[in-house]
């Protein structure tokens, strides 16, 4: 997050040597669904888009990056708390589909009447 980056950039000194976990949100496909029914005013809900044994087959990367997700992020001291004093305005799904406002074909989120 650039935001982040720059609060770091800003007070060297007291972020040399520190790491920061950037996580503004934690939730599963039915509360990423759920966000996106809030902002779109659409009635949706999350399924797979793919097998697992295919997502594990032809994008090997991708399968255990979502493990790691699905698993709670075992080995993850990230803090959502300690995130959003650092950057407050951080967004979560909500927020995100708000402000990106298009799907990836370019269909505005939110209907307009």
């Amino acid at each position: 997050d650039l935001k982040a980056a720059a609060a770091c950039f800003s007070d060297q000194a007291a972020w040399a040597g520190k790491t920061l976990e950037c996580v503004s949100w934690r939730g599963d496909v039915a509360e990423l669904a759920a966000a996106l029914q809030t902002v779109s005013g659409v009635k949706t809900r999350g399924s797979m888009a793919m097998p697992t044994f295919f997502r594990w087959l032809f994008l090997y990367d991708l399968d255990q990056m979502c493990r790691y997700m699905e698993a709670g992020y075992p080995d993850s001291n990230a803090d959502i708390d300690a995130f959003k004093r650092v950057v407050p305005d951080a967004l979560d799904a909500a927020g995100w589909f708000r402000h990106h406002g298009v799907y990836g074909d370019g269909t505005p989120i939110v209907k307009r009447a």
